[in-house]
C-alpha cells in the first residue's frame, strides 16, 4: 500500500509540473478553453474579491496595501505572470492580511489576523480608473529598465502625499498614479537608453 501511495504522489507531482510547463516562457499558445492552464493570478479579480470579502464582513475597515510577485523579472523580455498576491486591511485594532500563494490559484487564500496596526499606510480603494492592465500598458515603455519581480499598490509614505493609490514597481523604479495615469520615477523609457 505504501508503494502504491508513493507512485500516486509521484504521478500527481509530475502531472502538476507538466500542467504549467511553458507558463511565462513565451510558449503560451491558444488552447481549447476547457484545457486552459492557469499560470497566474488576475490582479483585478483577486484584489476586488478580497476588498469585497472584507466589506461583506466588516462595516468599517481600511484598505492599505497590495503586494505582488511576478514569476520573472519585468525586464527579462518575457511576459510576466503574477504568482503571488497579498492584500492588507485594518479593522479597528486588527490587521487582516490575505495571501494568495504561488501555485494555489484555485484554492482559498490564507487569511491572517493580528491584533496590531499596519503602520505608515493610508486608506484607498480597490476600484480605480487605472486598473492593472492599464497600469502595465503605461509601464511597457519602461519595462527594459525594471529589474524587479515586485509590484506594490499603496499610497506613497513620503511627501508630497498622494490623494490616490499608486502602482510602485520594485524599490521605487517607477510609479503610476491610479486615477490620472501619471508616470514618474527613476526608470527611463527604453528608447532613451
Amino acid at each position: 500500500m505504501k508503494k502504491f501511495l508513493t507512485v500516486i504522489v509521484i504521478f500527481l507531482m509530475a502531472f502538476a509540473f507538466t500542467a504549467c510547463n511553458g507558463c511565462g516562457n513565451g510558449n503560451n499558445k491558444k488552447q481549447d478553453p476547457e484545457q486552459e492552464v492557469v499560470c497566474g493570478y488576475n490582479y483585478d479579480s483577486v484584489v476586488i474579491a478580497d476588498y469585497d470579502y472584507i466589506a461583506s464582513q466588516y462595516k468599517r475597515f481600511l484598505f492599505y496595501e497590495v503586494d505582488v510577485v511576478f514569476d520573472t523579472l519585468l525586464n527579462s523580455g518575457v511576459e510576466a505572470n503574477i504568482i503571488s498576491i497579498g492584500t492588507v486591511f485594518q479593522v479597528g485594532d486588527t490587521c487582516i492580511m490575505i495571501f494568495h500563494n504561488p501555485g494555489k490559484y484555485n484554492e482559498e487564500p490564507e487569511i491572517t489576523k493580528e491584533c496590531d496596526h499596519w503602520m505608515e499606510c493610508q486608506d484607498m480603494t480597490a476600484r480605480n480608473p487605472i486598473m492593472f492592465d492599464s497600469c502595465m500598458a503605461l509601464a511597457k515603455p519602461y519595462m527594459c529598465n525594471l529589474p524587479t519581480r515586485k509590484l506594490t499598490f499603496r499610497k506613497r509614505v513620503g511627501p508630497p502625499f498622494p490623494k490616490h493609490g499608486e502602482y510602485i514597481f520594485g524599490n521605487g523604479y517607477l510609479f503610476i498614479e491610479s486615477h490620472t495615469g501619471e508616470v514618474y520615477g527613476s526608470a527611463l523609457p527604453c528608447d532613451m537608453e
